[in-house]
């Protein structure tokens, strides 16, 4: 039952990432005054503004506390997955406060790993400095039209798909777009991500499920995402 729930939010979440402006709970459809003024709106969120519910963008933290929350993240890395501990950047972690009291810190993958920048392990630290989740995001190329895309949390498995190569409507510039994106270093996986785990899970799940989308921002920018959209839109 529960596989069939998340398969069916996967699809949801793409439809909506790549046909509609995506709705978010309590925050409404989002467009960029750019959008706005030329009219073009975007089929992705923007992730940038979407975590902003979630990440207290005014927290700052002193070296000694981002020292402690990467010693207690670092020693919680055993028993991965998917995603393998050679593979992540342990030197540059990301830490954010999230607006429930929690912290957030993620490490990326290295440059060298094959799997796509997105991937990467996150976990979610309480006030007591204990572990209240471990997420997981493998992202893997199985060939220039395809991914597969695993995620994780606490161990238990709740989405394996393999991501097709998204279709775009037909005003759009598929070409403008996935070049946009390609001169940046971000692959269309992101776009694809963006629609399961910002869109599709986010509405199901609130801000449970919102953690994945904050990986995504955390690893890709999404003003850059946006500005490629934009391109491809008036094109």
């Amino acid at each position: 039952m529960k596989n069939q729930f998340w398969g069916k939010v996967v699809k949801l979440g793409m439809t909506l990432s790549l046909a509609v402006t995506v709705s978010f709970s309590g925050l409404g459809s989002i467009a960029s005054a750019e959008e706005k003024e030329s009219n073009v709106v975007s089929p992705v969120p923007n992730i940038e503004e979407s975590v902003k519910e979630y990440v207290d963008a005014t927290k700052s933290f002193s070296s000694k506390e981002k020292k402690e929350l990467t010693k207690i993240a670092k020693a919680n890395l055993s028993s991965l997955n998917m995603v393998k501990k050679s593979d992540l950047d342990l030197n540059s972690p990301v830490i954010k406060a999230l607006n429930d009291g929690t912290t957030f810190v993620q490490f990326l993958i290295k440059d060298s790993s094959k799997l796509e920048d997105v991937s990467g392990v996150s976990f979610v630290i309480d006030e007591k400095k204990e572990i209240v989740s471990k997420n997981e995001i493998y992202v893997k190329l199985i060939d220039e039209e395809s991914a597969e895309l695993r995620l994780f949390t606490n161990g238990e498995e709740v989405i394996s798909e393999t991501l097709e190569k998204p279709d775009v409507m037909p005003q759009w510039s598929w070409s403008v777009l996935n070049n946009c994106l390609a001169s940046q270093g971000i692959s269309w996986t992101v776009i694809a991500i963006i629609g399961v785990v910002c869109g599709g899970i986010c509405l199901a799940t609130a801000g449970a499920g919102c953690v994945w989308c904050i990986m995504v921002e955390a690893s890709a920018s999404g003003s850059v995402v946006s500005v490629c959209v934009k391109k491809a839109a008036e094109a």
